[in-house]
């Protein structure tokens, strides 16, 4: 626990930030359990039907294909499964929340709150308008030989 807290440079002040940490890391282990909970069904459901494939299937694909199959593959998941969908409900359950409160406080102000979404997202769509084709550029720019000598001084500078 206190290398956690200090190789996060967590300061506790009060009892409300050690309610904080604990509540984050035990969230962070339930979210990784269950991934790899469903993670490791997944596995086993691939191993049972490999006996079911036909044999010249299974004798055409090397061990190393398997292996990318079974273990690559299916660890791809992880991340969507630990930490994408939980954060995608709360991402969504926060704001849905706001609405339902705003509309048991005062519906005016909910739709408001309902208007000004549209014009924010009009907003950002005209402010990334240029992302894709500036971000084409920067790809071309990490393929070259410069692009990866500073590519690797950056990851080298983060950690």
């Amino acid at each position: 626990m206190r290398s956690y807290l200090k190789d996060n440079d967590i300061r506790i002040k009060n009892g409300t930030d050690v309610n904080a940490v604990m509540r984050d890391m035990m969230s962070v282990i339930l979210e990784d359990k269950a991934a790899f909970s469903i993670l490791k069904n997944i596995r086993q459901k691939i191993l049972e039907k490999l006996p079911k494939l036909p044999l010249g299937t299974v004798m055409d694909m090397s061990s190393g294909k398997m292996k990318q199959i079974i273990v690559n593959q299916v660890d791809g998941m992880e991340t969507t499964l630990a930490h994408r969908f939980p954060e995608l409900t709360a991402n969504i359950a926060g704001p849905l929340f706001i609405v339902v409160c705003l509309f048991v406080l005062d519906w005016r102000m909910a739709l408001l709150f309902i208007v000004t979404l549209p014009v924010g997202m009009a907003f950002m769509m005209s402010v990334m308008g240029s992302y894709a084709k500036n971000y084409e550029s920067v790809d071309r720019y990490l393929l070259t030989e410069r692009g990866v000598q500073v590519a690797g001084e950056c990851e080298e500078m983060c950690g």
